[in-house]
């Protein structure tokens, strides 16, 4: 019995139409068995303070939980720090070529314009809280400021130049409210120039200020006991504008670890913050409230003034 001319071409294109299917899942599959298995890349700059001090690396912890705690949406990672030291400029232009994946700092306006912030305070507005390292032979003149009716004490204080670094969101803020600030020495001289020099202050947050004290030769370096500074400021990871997936990715593990509890017990566990809230004594210090102009609109300051009373509050009671 012979099989008509039109159906064995039937028969022979639906045969290859199989193959053709069968060969496309092949290649799908192989695909996806192939992605599953390509941990997502993420680097990072790993500063030489974080290599020798080991206590020197909450964000780059909290950067590693982040990502684990986004492996059951977005897969495996792994994450390749960069070891050198460069400024925060230098990132961001780093980052907008693509030589690497994500930082943290301090938002503003033009940082939020030029990269993709993931926008989740990383450190509940502890950065906004700035201790005062001085120079022990102005000892007497801090003490006299802290004496001062709260208003004169702040014009006092504004009248002293402070230390700042030419690119820190810092230094803006304190223009906008009127402080004295000096921002043409080096980042890296900042301390010796404060350590030979009567009359400056030098604001730093405050799990910087102690560690870095700590390490520091010269004996005239002091924290001011009494006096502190207190401005909205949030630190967000910031990542290209071409990598939202990396955004996304992280956030969704920030959430997850916030909701979970783990970034709590990170934050307030940490060996460089619980030695430095041990040691900040907050609740006998005179906060004087500044406000920030350059606040961005991914977060109000009303929400960070109020982590910050917040954590104030947790730490007092200890």
């Amino acid at each position: 019995m012979s099989i008509p001319y039109q159906l064995t071409r039937c028969l022979r294109f639906s045969c290859q139409l199989i193959k053709l299917s069968l060969l496309a899942f092949t290649l799908t599959m192989s695909t996806l068995v192939y992605s599953a298995e390509q941990p997502q890349t993420i680097t990072y700059v790993e500063g030489t303070k974080v290599v020798t001090d080991p206590y020197n690396n909450y964000f780059s912890d909290l950067l590693l939980l982040a990502l684990e705690q986004s492996v059951d949406k977005f897969g495996p990672f792994q994450l390749k720090p960069i070891e050198t030291d460069i400024s925060q400029k230098r990132q961001i232009r780093e980052i907008q070529k693509g030589r690497i994946d994500v930082f943290w700092t301090m938002t503003s306006f033009s940082r939020e314009a030029d990269l993709l912030p993931v926008k989740f305070p990383l450190a509940k507005g502890m950065y906004g809280l700035r201790l005062l390292a001085t120079n022990a032979n102005d000892a007497a003149l801090f003490s006299d400021i802290a004496g001062l009716p709260s208003v004169k004490a702040m014009k006092a204080l504004a009248a002293i130049p402070a230390l700042s670094g030419s690119d820190w969101p810092d230094t803006p803020i304190l223009r906008l409210n009127r402080f004295t600030v000096v921002s043409d020495v080096a980042e890296n001289k900042m301390y010796p120039y404060l350590s030979q020099k009567t009359g400056y202050y030098f604001p730093r947050g405050i799990v910087e200020l102690f560690s870095e004290l700590q390490s520091r030769e010269e004996e005239t370096l002091i924290n001011e006991p009494r006096l502190a500074l207190m401005y909205p400021a949030v630190i967000y990871f910031f990542v290209s504008k071409q990598n939202p997936q990396l955004a996304e990715r992280l956030e969704y593990g920030l959430n997850k670890a916030k909701n979970d509890g783990s970034f709590d017990r990170l934050f307030y566990g940490h060996p460089r913050h619980d030695m430095a809230f041990k040691r900040a004594n907050l609740s006998q210090r005179i906060f004087f409230k500044l406000k920030n102009p350059l606040f961005p609109k991914s977060a109000t300051a009303e929400s960070i003034t109020l982590m910050q009373e917040q954590m104030i509050k947790r730490l007092s009671e200890k």
